[in-house]
């Protein structure tokens, strides 16, 4: 096993962008021929472990299983919460990633509306000598954009095989400039849950249930509006598996609550061990996935559908590959409220709806 700090020292702050710096691929190459793998697993640093790998005549396959594979913002979500479908391109992802990062004020998208050639005049410059400070480094954000692109751009283009976990993610790398003839796709395997069945409909209200991490990009806010906007209490509750990490989503998600006011059919049981997971689905009766961002696979559905708990989720990639609306799930438009509640209510799901209908 290996260890290496990163940055290297005297790493630039494009090289450390790009990650395509001389001293970073030699380092690799170096590793690479001390432990003379006869394949390699890329599952991080991309851009140096493939330029290292074909430098050296290594085979080797990358394993592309999260959105900042191809969006430097990290998660193919634009300002204005839509999923992103544009090709990469500095013009492009440089303002979006400034207004993105930098939305409070409208500071970001004002200095979104600066040409392309101005951002890398201005970045060229205070990437090596910021005299500004916290106000260099906004100015800069363009620029350092640019840079990853060119370091993503480089691993897609030139890796001898690239998985995807779902069709989505592939289309997302196609569209990025991966050659189509070497992205193939792998859905993500599990541990398989107990399928307990589902018992008591009819005698108590529905339970639906969020599990994951919440962040803004998960779209637990929408499905919290949607519950408030459908009526739901006494007809059905929703539970809430999981929390907010970071600092940002915890603040955002104390403002949901707050503004949500009382609502006693929302039940949250905070973070869980994992061993504690197959308790959590056998307590719901619909597993619900309201991302407003596109899934690379969607781990938490594979989870519910083995432990027999069909999924309702926005169309969101990586989900789509898992669930046949009507079947053994519903799928419904990412970000629309008034969608979400409906779904469960209907006759489509039968594995759901003969419990309904023995009660």
């Amino acid at each position: 096993m290996r260890s290496v700090r990163l940055p290297l020292p005297g790493e630039t702050l494009e090289e450390q962008s790009a990650q395509l710096s001389t001293a970073r691929i030699d380092l690799f190459c170096q590793i690479l021929r001390n432990t003379k793998p006869d394949v390699v697993q890329v599952n991080g640093l991309m851009p140096p472990m493939v330029r290292a790998c074909n430098a050296l005549g290594v085979r080797h396959v990358v394993v592309a299983h999260h959105p900042g594979e191809v969006c430097p913002k990290g998660d193919l979500l634009t300002p204005e919460d839509a999923m992103c479908t544009a090709v990469p391109a500095p013009s492009i992802c440089g303002p979006c990633v400034l207004r993105c990062k930098k939305g409070g004020l409208g500071i970001g998208r004002a200095l979104a509306l600066l040409p392309l050639g101005v951002h890398r005049w201005i970045g060229r410059r205070l990437a090596r000598s910021n005299p500004l400070g916290y106000i260099g480094r906004v100015l800069y954000i363009p620029w350092m954009t640019e840079q990853q692109l060119l370091g993503l751009a480089s691993y897609q283009q030139e890796a001898q095989t690239i998985v995807a976990p779902s069709r989505s993610m592939a289309t997302a790398l196609v569209r990025a400039g991966a050659p189509a003839g070497r992205v193939k796709v792998l859905n993500h395997g599990i541990h398989p849950l107990a399928h307990t069945p589902i018992t008591g409909l009819g005698h108590r209200p529905l339970r639906l249930g969020f599990v994951g991490r919440i962040d803004h990009a998960k779209g637990v806010h929408v499905l919290v509006k949607a519950m408030q906007m459908a009526g739901v209490e006494g007809k059905a509750e929703l539970h809430i598996h999981g929390d907010a990490t970071r600092p940002k989503d915890r603040a955002e998600w104390a403002a949901v609550l707050q503004s949500l006011g009382p609502a006693p059919w929302l039940h949250l049981h905070g973070s869980f061990g994992r061993d504690q997971i197959e308790r959590v689905y056998e307590a719901l009766d619909v597993v619900v996935l309201p991302s407003i961002c596109p899934e690379s696979f969607g781990l938490v559905v594979a989870e519910a559908l083995s432990a027999g708990r069909p999924v309702l989720s926005t169309r969101c990639g990586g989900p789509e590959d898992q669930i046949e609306d009507g079947v053994n799930g519903w799928l419904v438009d990412p970000n629309e409220p008034v969608a979400l509640p409906n779904k469960p209510c209907k006759p489509a799901c039968p594995g759901l709806c003969a419990e309904q209908q023995n009660q």
